[in-house]
């Protein structure tokens, strides 16, 4: 997800690449009726959290307690308390976020206040991308690298 104003033309996008498209286009088109490789980001862009939360969270629990007294006289006694416990359990998450720019609201100020050359061969807008000046956001999960 890419959020930012075109210095070119003035128009505030906040836009994702389309599916399948390993080398996006952009042409600067302002709107949601884009002729470029990407669209408007809507609802549907949303992560689904659901594939990677589990229905159950497995947990397995064993615990112990033992007391006993033993009255050495009418006035002294000695006594022992004991407690075991153990847990296993799983948790799971979705794939970590990677947020960029002062909207990515990390509190990283290396996070929050990126520069992206219009250099960079991984910028395809042909623009600087300056956190704060052009550029409020870039959002990613990658799911390659599984759930947390």
């Amino acid at each position: 997800r890419f959020m930012f104003t075109d210095p070119n033309t003035g128009a505030v996008q906040n836009i994702v690449p389309n599916s399948g498209v390993s080398n996006p286009r952009y042409d600067g088109s302002a709107g949601c009726n884009r002729s470029d490789d990407y669209h408007c980001f809507t609802t549907a862009d949303r992560f689904n959290f659901a594939e990677y939360n589990m229905v159950l969270t497995p947990s397995e629990r064993k615990g112990l307690f033992g007391q006993f007294r033993f009255d050495i006289t009418d006035n002294v006694q000695w006594y022992i308390k004991a407690l075991g416990n153990r847990r296993e359990s799983t948790n799971q998450a979705g794939p970590e976020p990677l947020f960029f720019g002062p909207d990515g609201a990390t509190g990283n100020p290396l996070a929050d206040n990126i520069v992206v050359s219009r250099l960079n061969p991984y910028n395809p807008f042909g623009f600087d991308l300056v956190s704060g000046d052009n550029m409020s956001l870039i959002g990613r999960r990658p799911v390659q690298g599984g759930a947390r």
